[in-house]
């Protein structure tokens, strides 16, 4: 997702007098109801639709800490270690770019939310997850 989406997300949400709440948070006490598409405009009108009056905003921006937690210390002669670290460092140039984009409302204890990933966030994360998976890390040499 492109900050020119979300620019136009939020100016579709003035635009129909709903609120916009910016937060960090998404509830996880209660019941959460995915939005199954890329159609913002669609889960809005059903948000309108139920009468909402708040939308919660949630923008991750990716950072310099995201690629440094996942860089593994090695030395040089650790080619797969050192190639993994390339991967992961060649996303710097995202630094400061919108990487999630969230945005919820809540109606009778419910939580209804459509959620966006630029493309290059999910590779990072399919890269940098790899290192959960026990055989991956044994290719790693770890």
């Amino acid at each position: 997702m492109e900050l020119t989406e979300t620019l136009e997300i939020k100016k579709y949400l003035i635009e129909n007098e709903l609120q916009i709440y910016p937060t960090q948070d998404v509830p996880e006490d209660l019941p959460n109801i995915i939005w199954d598409g890329d159609n913002w405009k669609d889960f809005l009108k059903i948000a309108i639709f139920e009468q909402a009056s708040i939308i919660f905003v949630r923008e991750e921006i990716f950072k310099d800490a995201h690629i440094i937690s996942n860089i593994i210390p090695t030395t040089d002669s650790d080619e797969k270690i050192v190639e993994f670290n390339n991967k992961i460092r060649s996303f710097d140039k995202y630094i400061g770019k919108l990487a999630i984009f969230t945005m919820y409302w809540i109606k009778n204890d419910i939580v209804y939310s459509f959620t966006q990933s630029s493309q290059w966030a999910e590779d990072f994360l399919n890269i940098s997850v790899m290192l959960e998976n026990t055989e991956d890390r044994e290719i790693l040499g770890m």
